[in-house]
């Protein structure tokens, strides 16, 4: 009898583990395919206008203004696209409201709220992210072509049917998406900005929203769009891997990053390493693509080194709700550009002033990939049916 017994709880044990992994395999099924369905709504916008919507929305930055900007012309040749572009919003979680973007009389950017006539500077409230971004973009649009986002009274378009009960919401109660306000307080004094409009008028505004995962957690979808990957791949040192102690589970300061193809240009001793030039000249201007002693690498030149370089990249975080920290190199490594003789070290960018890591992952080689929890090998993406786990070379 307890033979027969031992022989039940195993067999019982087996059953439970083939279980657990059907279940889980199904629930990778169904995000695959709603990544699939995603990036074919993308598709149908990139048909219907021409050109990939944006994923880089921050108007603080000429560079992603002017990517703002020629998508705007090129997709809607019927708006003035140096007006529409301010109707893309910012974000404040901490207030529950969205802000609209205009260059006061100095040239800065500030934001307003038309709802309430609030003004305030950029430091307390943030871009669209990534993530937000592949929301607007399939909601937004007006069928008005001279006002694809200002139109306070025209439908908006839908290019996927987003499941509502994942949508994140900005404003408790308040559904994702566009609606009117009425403009209220003292109307701020711009240089660029959304159309001044009276005290009293009728405005649009947009809740901004993120999509999650059915059987994920805290961590949606993100959307990059090729000419936006070298945005998303820098980050401040100080911010970005995150600091020790890492944050409770799930780690919510992993960021992702667009992923690199296999043997990159850059990447002259293959061992994952973006190399750039010697120790001691470690930056270059990207805006100018110039700098002495450094191979010179413009937005075009690391767009080409990435996965999807014409079109985008959708992830998914996984089961684990961890992309996965980005590796980066911070003392020289082996081995030499070329034209240089001395260690090449890792890849930073002047940019905006500032001297900022490239942080990089390689698909499907794994190189870069988080090595400490292995959260990148359960992310799902629009470039390959598998894991990026089970894409990886064995």
């Amino acid at each position: 009898m307890l033979v027969v017994i031992t022989i039940i709880g195993l067999l019982a044990s087996l059953v439970s583990v083939a279980a657990y992994q059907g279940l889980q395999a199904a629930k990778r099924a169904r995000t695959q395919a709603e990544i699939v369905n995603m990036a074919n709504a993308i598709e149908q916008y990139k048909q219907k206008y021409g050109d990939y919507p944006p994923s880089f929305l921050d108007h603080t930055d000429l560079n992603a203004r002017t990517r703002m900007i020629q998508h705007l012309a090129k997709a809607f040749p019927r708006c003035n696209p140096n007006v529409e572009v301010w109707y893309i919003p910012w974000c404040d979680t901490t207030k529950n409201t969205s802000f609209y973007p205009y260059l006061d009389s100095s040239g800065t950017v500030q934001l307003w709220d038309p709802a309430t006539g609030n003004t305030e500077g950029t430091a307390s409230a943030s871009p669209l992210t990534p993530a937000q971004a592949l929301v607007f973009w399939l909601t937004s649009i007006s069928k008005d072509p001279a006002h694809p986002l200002s139109s306070p009274t025209a439908d908006r378009q839908s290019f996927f049917d987003f499941d509502t009960s994942r949508l994140t919401l900005l404003s408790t109660g308040s559904a994702p998406g566009w609606n009117t306000v009425t403009v209220s307080g003292t109307l701020p004094t711009w240089s660029a900005g959304p159309t001044p409009a009276s005290s009293g008028a009728i405005y649009p505004k947009y809740n901004p929203g993120a999509y999650l995962p059915r059987d994920g957690g805290q961590q949606a979808y993100v959307y990059f769009e090729a000419q936006c990957y070298l945005f998303h791949a820098m980050f401040l040192p100080s911010n970005y891997p995150p600091p020790s102690p890492p944050a409770a589970t799930p780690p919510l300061n992993n960021p992702p990053i667009p992923y690199l193809s296999q043997s990159t240009p850059w990447d002259t001793n293959g061992n994952g390493v973006l190399d750039v030039g010697a120790p001691s000249t470690t930056t270059f201007d990207i805006t100018t693509d110039s700098s002495l002693d450094i191979i010179s690498k413009s937005f075009s030149d690391f767009q080409k080194l990435c996965v999807n370089p014409k079109s985008f990249q959708i992830i998914c975080a996984g089961a684990d709700n961890d992309f996965g920290l980005a590796n980066y190199i911070t003392t020289p490594v082996a081995g030499s550009a070329p034209g240089l003789s001395a260690p090449v070290a890792q890849t930073q960018v002047h940019y905006n002033g500032l001297t900022l890591n490239i942080y990089y992952k390689s698909y499907p080689d794994g190189q870069g990939y988080d090595t400490t929890t292995n959260a990148d090998d359960d992310n799902l993406t629009n470039f390959t049916e598998k894991t990026l786990g089970q894409a990886k070379p064995q």
